[in-house]
This record gives C-alpha cells, sequence and structure tokens, in this order.
C-alpha cells in the first residue's frame, strides 16, 4: 500500500483504529479531497496486526476500541 517500505499506509479509519490501539501513528496526511491517510512506522508486529485483522482473527475490547475511534475523528475533523 506504501511506496515507502519503512512505514505502511491506510486511510481505512477502522483498520487505523486498530493498529493505533498498539503502535502511534507517525504522521497524518490530509488532502484536499478530504481523504486522510494514516502512516505508521513498518514492523513485522504491525504487518502481522494487520494480517490478523483482514483475517478476522483479532479480539478487540469495546471501550478502548470506541475511545481510540472518536479520537481519530477528532484528528480528522478538529482542523482542517
Amino acid at each position: 500500500m506504501s511506496m515507502n517500505k519503512n512505514v505502511y499506509r491506510t486511510s481505512d479509519l477502522i483498520l487505523t483504529t486498530v493498529i493505533s490501539l498498539n503502535f502511534p501513528i507517525a504522521s497524518v496526511n490530509k488532502h484536499e479531497s478530504s481523504k486522510v491517510i494514516f502512516i505508521f512506522d513498518k514492523t513485522p508486529k504491525l504487518d502481522q496486526l494487520v494480517e490478523e485483522y483482514f483475517a478476522r482473527h483479532l479480539r478487540i475490547e469495546p471501550i478502548s476500541f470506541s475511545a481510540q475511534l472518536k479520537a481519530l475523528k477528532s484528528i480528522i475533523y478538529g482542523e482542517r
């Protein structure tokens, strides 16, 4: 998904929420088309988490997930 092999980029808000529960967001790119790209430093553990997400093998604590999703929405919609 990324041209730089040292970072992982995604615009998927739910995936970003899951990743950011375990890994810090390295950067956020907001585009004029209202698309937001979240960038993470790529590690083997991050790759494993993403694989488990798409394989539907993750269990996430719902209160933490909800709070993190709200925090990400404030990043997206807060300052434009």
